[in-house]
């Protein structure tokens, strides 16, 4: 997420080195901090959108963390039993 540029590893590949249309590709971004979320916001709809063709993308105001007492009930992060 962070504002779309700013140590975006799927800008640099997408904007900056991709140079393929983009239309079958569903960039999802997560970013809870509300002014990075805007730029992001913004990004995405002029250099996806508007110059690249995509259509369609996920974009979401969250934070994504887990839960310290999942480690003993399995995975960490999804908190779903793996085993």
């Amino acid at each position: 997420g962070m504002d779309g540029k700013s140590n975006d590893p799927i800008y640099d590949m997408f904007v900056r080195e991709f140079k393929e249309p983009l239309h079958h590709w569903l960039p999802i971004a997560v970013e809870p901090v509300g002014a990075n979320f805007e730029n992001l916001t913004a990004l995405y709809q002029e250099e996806y959108r508007d110059k690249r063709g995509v259509s369609c993308y996920g974009l979401q105001q969250w934070a994504i963390s887990y839960a310290p007492d999942a480690l003993e009930e399995g995975c960490t992060f999804c908190q779903f039993d793996v085993s």
